[in-house]
């Protein structure tokens, strides 16, 4: 996010079977539109995350009872669904309050999360990333492999 800019600090409760945004009191002036709009705007967006995070941890179940092993690129992909919810909620001038723990109790994510958001941080494009890059090569080390790789350097050797 821009240095100088505010964001509202928004967190989200599961009402039902849905989820609720809301920001304090005191970050209501950050927000450049209407409060309701914004919540109902910025909620859709979480719960897309969600159902995308949701979709990703089926997948890599399937992978895991299949013995395949998760790609870097699989990892990527979920890194950058967060990336994207980050992005999504600061056009909206909102930044999800405590981003790891709302993850972890809304769409059961794992300690790994952190990892796999920091590697793509430092990789813009999951084309640069070679296709049999094994994730669990790369794992414990994902800001300087992330960096390696956008520098261009040959990881395929580490798979």
């Amino acid at each position: 996010m821009a240095s100088g800019k505010r964001y509202a600090a928004v967190a989200f409760k599961k009402r039902g079977g849905a989820y609720r945004g809301s920001v304090e009191l005191r970050d209501l002036p950050l927000l450049r539109d209407d409060p309701a709009d914004t919540m109902q705007a910025v909620t859709a967006i979480y719960q897309g995350a969600l159902k995308e995070i949701r979709q990703w941890q089926r997948d890599a179940e399937a992978l895991r009872l299949s013995r395949i092993p998760l790609t870097s690129r699989q990892a990527w992909d979920l890194g950058d669904i967060v990336h994207r919810l980050q992005a999504n909620l600061a056009v909206h001038l909102c930044r999800l309050d405590g981003l790891y723990e709302h993850l972890a109790r809304h769409a059961g994510t794992s300690r790994w999360l952190k990892e796999y958001v920091t590697f793509r941080r430092y990789v813009e494009d999951v084309e640069t990333i070679p296709e049999c890059l094994n994730w669990n090569s790369i794992a414990k080390r994902p800001k300087a492999a992330g960096q390696a790789i956008s520098a261009g350097l040959d990881l395929e050797n580490e798979s």
